[in-house]
């Protein structure tokens, strides 16, 4: 879901909400834990059930993914959208 917003606002000339994500740095509610050399845990650190593992280094600006419900994140990526997208959901 994520990814094709992404796509859709780059393809309408609006900003990624990634690079905003990237600014920011590591969400303080997700912890990010070393496994190997490139390798890291994400998790929530009020819930560590839900968390993912990425096989990049440094801190990835998806980690705020674990933060959001799918209506949040769904009203991240259409913010700014133009009418013309928004009325034909």
């Amino acid at each position: 879901m994520l990814k094709v917003g992404e796509y859709l606002r780059i393809d309408l000339r609006l900003d990624p909400i990634e690079w905003a994500w990237e600014d920011s740095g590591l969400d303080q509610r997700v912890r990010q834990l070393s496994i190997e050399q490139y390798v890291s845990r994400f998790e929530l650190k009020d819930d560590p059930s839900r968390y993912f593992v990425l096989q990049v280094g440094g801190v990835q600006p998806v980690n705020k993914l674990l933060t959001l419900s799918y209506d949040e994140l769904d009203a991240l990526l259409l913010e700014g959208m133009p009418e013309s997208v928004l009325s034909g959901l």
